[in-house]
């Protein structure tokens, strides 16, 4: 296992800055639709809008340094990945990484092709991305499905894999494992030393922990993310 590594908040402040115009468009439909307070704003777009930057960048730094010199199974990716966010409610992190991605590659800061899903059960939600991909022109999938009934549909693999606090330990491994071709995102938990440890036996079946994240929203607030790698003789 990698040891923790931790991110530069500055970098992503940069991000932010230079992508704010379209995640601002972004942030304020979802304002709208939910009817959310003004005092809440600042607190929400860092919880929800940064938060989604600090995973866009580490999908980008994955990307670039990491999959690119990985060979699994022989298989020739022909520079596209397919990123699934499953239950990505109102586009958490599925809608901004999205954005970034489509601003990163046309600043070709980016070398491989990211084909996007993002899986959604409510109808409503539903709605909302697809407007916000309409408005934004986003080349994302927007699939109105419960991730279980898609996975029997469609058995795609998919090389990166996220879902944000839809789903517990262990449950999530059930799903990533299903899904996962690659690296599958566990998205933050304050426990987390003590869930990896709990589950030791059922994550090392499939995956392994590739890499650790640390970062910090809200003044003292840590979060992490732990990077599976999904072990060979299940991809």
């Amino acid at each position: 296992m990698d040891s923790l590594h931790k991110i530069d908040k500055n970098t992503i402040i940069q991000i932010e800055k230079e992508n704010y115009y379209y995640l601002n468009i972004f942030f304020q439909n979802y304002l709208n639709i939910n009817n959310i307070e003004k005092e809440k704003y600042q607190k929400l777009y860092n919880t929800l809008v940064i938060d989604s930057i600090y995973q866009f960048y580490i999908i980008f730094n994955l990307i670039e340094n990491d999959i690119k010199n990985i060979n699994f199974k022989g298989n020739n990716l022909n520079n596209t990945l397919n990123l699934v966010d499953i239950g990505t409610g109102f586009g958490f992190p599925g809608i901004i990484i999205s954005i970034l991605y489509k601003n990163y590659k046309l600043k070709n800061l980016i070398t491989y092709n990211l084909k996007i899903y993002l899986i959604e059960s409510n109808q409503k939600k539903t709605n909302f991305l697809n407007n916000i991909k309409k408005e934004l022109n986003l080349g994302i999938e927007i699939i109105n499905m419960d991730c279980k009934e898609y996975i029997k549909k469609e058995p795609k693999k998919f090389e990166l894999v996220i879902s944000r606090a839809v789903f517990k330990m262990p449950n999530i491994i059930d799903i990533y494992k299903k899904y996962s071709n690659l690296f599958s995102f566990w998205l933050y938990s304050k426990n987390y030393k003590e869930l990896l440890k709990k589950y030791e036996n059922k994550i090392n079946q499939y995956f392994e922990i590739y890499r650790i994240y640390e970062y910090e929203i809200n003044d003292n607030n840590y979060y992490t993310i732990v990077l599976l790698r999904k072990h060979n003789d299940f991809r």
